[in-house]
């Protein structure tokens, strides 16, 4: 899907703050698993439902609240978290999706194998 559609999609009202980086102008809980799946790859600077920072809190990855995204992946740079930074964001969770990653699963091919004991 293109921005405009996903942003439409989730009414969000955004800035394109640099080219390809998007602001949400008025941040608001969303489906973060809804809004990647629009995408074939994306990065999301995002908050908790509760503003909690805890890598155990279980909530993030199905519901937050989205600030930044960019529908492309820039792990090398990580730009977007620049961005964010330079807006005076300093708690966050930043995560990003490639669909198009495919995880070779090695393990069954070795038990099959009987390669282990």
């Amino acid at each position: 899907m293109r921005v405009e559609e996903v942003t439409r999609k989730f009414s969000l009202n955004v800035e394109e703050v640099e080219s390809g980086y998007y602001k949400v102008l008025t941040p608001k809980k969303i489906s973060l698993l809804d809004f990647k799946d629009c995408f074939d790859r994306c990065i999301l600077i995002y908050k908790d439902l509760e503003d909690v920072l805890d890598k155990h809190h279980c909530v993030i990855d199905k519901k937050g609240v989205l600030y930044y995204f960019t529908p492309f992946l820039d792990d090398e740079h990580s730009k977007i978290s620049s961005i964010a930074k330079a807006d005076g964001i300093t708690k966050y969770y930043y995560k990003g999706y490639n669909h198009d990653f495919k995880e070779d699963n090695g393990i069954d091919s070795i038990f099959l194998k009987g390669e282990m004991p």
